[in-house]
């Protein structure tokens, strides 16, 4: 069955007695035993609840991934990840990830005594280097398409290297999407998503997604899940189950969007840099390049963001609109001075989320936030 069916009709209809079309909604927290402990698959809304199961069996499909846990945020799954970590164990981080992603392992795993090390994941050589000195690694953590610069990293080439020195290699596919890209089909060990971005796909559900093909593994992080309450809500898993039945042609579309922009940014004689994720590499590990757009303008930037009219300044990507960040203002990045010059990352440098408007709509108003009066 094509992923573009598979995402409309359920995958394994847990409620059949009315023969409903739409998966139901289940609210309850609390489930009757004919007998102490003699529970039919469910007890406590906290330890499993029938519309979050249904969604993990969509996810494991649209991942292809035997296993899918599902947590109340991206944030939080990631969290559940690297709760399965030990102290005095080590994490590979590549340099350039989700600002979140590096509070929680310095800000708060390192007060376990879980060190990370941040380094250049794209230089394999380094990467080795690294996990020969470091042999208390047992996580290499990137992503890739990278936030904000759009980095590719060879996805086979990193597993072939944290396998050999028996680590796992855990993915954030949330740019990419599962749609784009099969991070397990390429050696990754574990793939995170938020559902909050391209799989909900209509900004009003905060959730993730732990995918991976060991079960042993995914016992442990649902035991993270469901002990420390990371639970995703009946209300967030139906909310997602109803836009993943639209995910495949909003993400066809945004797609096939940002294409568009690209051409119109690149030819534009106030638009100085464009990143977007071409290349080999990414043709070889991706079906498209995605949705998400960084440049720069030769223009002030506030008087830019502030002709921009259809095009939001706002959190977050993936969504139906097309959304603007000034990731100085608006992230909190952690290259240094040197970096950010290299990245010529400053004020006049934005990522763009493209949505599925009109492209004509979205270009003309660019084009006119960009043909502002200079002083």
């Amino acid at each position: 069955m094509k992923i573009s069916t598979s995402l409309v009709h359920q995958v394994e209809p847990l409620a059949q007695e009315n023969k409903e079309i739409v998966e139901p909604l289940h609210t309850s927290t609390i489930f009757a035993m004919k007998k102490p402990s003699s529970h039919g698959g469910f007890q406590y809304g906290r330890v499993g609840n029938p519309t979050r199961l249904i969604l993990t069996k969509k996810l494991s499909d649209y991942s292809q991934a035997k296993f899918v846990t599902c947590a109340s945020s991206g944030s939080a799954a990631i969290s559940a990840m690297l709760l399965t970590l030990k102290s005095k164990d080590e994490v590979i981080c590549h340099d350039e990830v989700y600002e979140g992603s590096q509070r929680i392992l310095n800000t708060h795993f390192s007060r376990y005594k879980v060190q990370s090390h941040f380094i250049d994941c794209c230089n394999t050589d380094l990467l080795k280097k690294h996990l020969k000195y470091h042999p208390q690694t047992k996580v290499v953590l990137i992503e890739t398409p990278t936030n904000p610069m759009l980095q590719i990293i060879d996805i086979k080439r990193v597993s072939k290297i944290a396998h050999q020195y028996n680590a796992l290699l855990v993915i954030d596919n949330t740019f990419a999407t599962s749609l784009l890209q099969r991070p397990l089909n390429l050696g990754a060990d574990v793939v995170i998503e938020s559902l909050s971005k391209h799989v909900n796909g209509h900004s009003d559900v905060i959730g993730g997604m732990i995918a991976a093909n060991d079960e042993k593994l995914i016992k442990q992080v649902n035991e993270v899940v469901e002990t420390l309450g990371f639970v995703l809500s009946p209300r967030d898993a139906h909310e997602v189950l109803k836009g993943m039945k639209t995910m495949k042609l909003r993400v066809d579309k945004q797609c096939s969007n940002a294409e568009e922009l690209v051409s119109f940014l690149k030819k534009h004689k106030r638009v100085s840099k464009v990143l977007f994720p071409y290349g080999k590499l990414a043709k070889s590990q991706m079906k498209k390049s995605g949705s998400i757009i960084s440049f720069n303008v030769n223009i002030d930037p506030s008087g830019f963001l502030q002709k921009l009219q259809l095009i939001h300044i706002a959190h977050s990507l993936g969504g139906v609109e097309t959304l603007i960040q000034q990731p100085t203002t608006m992230m909190d990045l952690s290259f240094s001075d040197d970096q950010l010059n290299a990245f010529s990352i400053d004020n006049t440098f934005f990522r763009l989320s493209v949505g599925i408007e009109s492209i004509e709509d979205i270009i003309g108003d660019l084009n006119k936030a960009l043909s502002i009066e200079q002083n």
